[in-house]
């Protein structure tokens, strides 16, 4: 037997589970089975922005559409309230929507807070994690159309109702890579009579070391409602009912000293495995600005 395992982690060892705890506070919302000590936290400050003429809709069909844009700048922070239980916020402080031919919707997007509790730490680290995104941003906001003869457009900077998620995630580390694997279920409900459909989203996460202190990841998810709608007036794509979506993304981390770190990253959000429904297909640019306290 080889008894160096039994060992207590290596510097290198204790910093590459530090980053990867990182991962929970990276672009997209990431999730992963470990948890912070009481007392410590992490935060970032975020930009992501794409932009798009290839919209899908219901049938999983090429719709003509207008060129799209969306800006978000977004503040993630996690911190360790008790042993093994984490609060987490997810606030987009400021959304930017709009297509070519019309003048910018902008507001604060929806908030989500969640209460992540952690399993398993020391062995396979298992957490689950309960949330509500609260309806903080406009439900509805006009915008100027320049299209002749044309009314103007709604492009909410929210969905205007509580969602409830539900977050089961589970994660591994060796001394060069890490991972994790997690499914979330949102329980929607209603805004102004209309009901909107649950969604399923699962994905996996693979990172690398390259280098002392940089990371590469991998992340691949997809996001899928459990039900239909073919009324696009009723639901529009912002609102997200009846979407379906996969997403992968790369992230290079670098963390500058035991505060401070970066990340940039590359996310395309496309037809597989699954067929994209009433979504856009785009590829976006994330940059990110972290701080950590140990």
């Amino acid at each position: 037997m080889n008894h160096k395992r039994l060992a207590s982690p290596s510097p290198f060892r204790a910093l590459l589970l530090s980053l990867a705890l990182w991962l929970i506070g990276a672009p997209m919302f990431s999730q992963s089975g470990w948890t912070r000590s009481p007392g410590k936290s992490w935060s970032q400050l975020s930009y992501t922005g794409w932009t798009s003429d290839q919209y899908f809709g219901f049938e999983g069909n090429s719709l003509e559409s207008g060129t799209f844009s969306q800006r978000d700048f977004s503040f993630y922070g996690e911190y360790g309230v008790w042993k093994n239980l984490n609060v987490i916020v997810n606030a987009p402080i400021l959304r930017s929507l709009s297509y070519d031919h019309t003048s910018a919707s902008r507001g604060i997007g929806d908030l989500r807070i969640d209460l992540k509790y952690g399993l398993l730490q020391s062995k396979i680290p298992i957490s689950i994690a309960f949330g509500a995104e609260l309806p903080t941003g406009k439900a509805n906001q006009n915008v100027e159309n320049s299209l002749p003869n044309s009314q103007p457009i709604n492009l909410p900077p929210g969905d205007g109702e509580w969602n409830y998620w539900t977050t089961l995630a589970l994660s591994g580390s060796n001394s060069k890579m890490f991972g994790t694997a997690y499914f979330a279920y949102n329980v929607r409900t209603d805004y102004e009579g209309f009901e909107f459909a649950d969604q399923l989203k699962v994905g996996i996460e693979v990172g690398k070391s390259v280098g002392k202190m940089s990371f590469l990841i991998l992340k691949g998810s997809v996001l899928s409602s459990l039900s239909s709608s073919q009324n696009v007036n009723e639901t529009e794509f912002l609102r997200q009912n009846g979407i379906a979506l996969s997403q992968i993304n790369l992230l290079f981390l670098r963390q500058l000293d035991e505060n401070w770190g970066y990340s940039i990253g590359f996310m395309h959000s496309g037809n597989f495995p699954v067929m994209i429904n009433n979504a856009f297909q785009s590829n976006a640019l994330q940059l990110g600005l972290t701080y950590e306290i140990k």
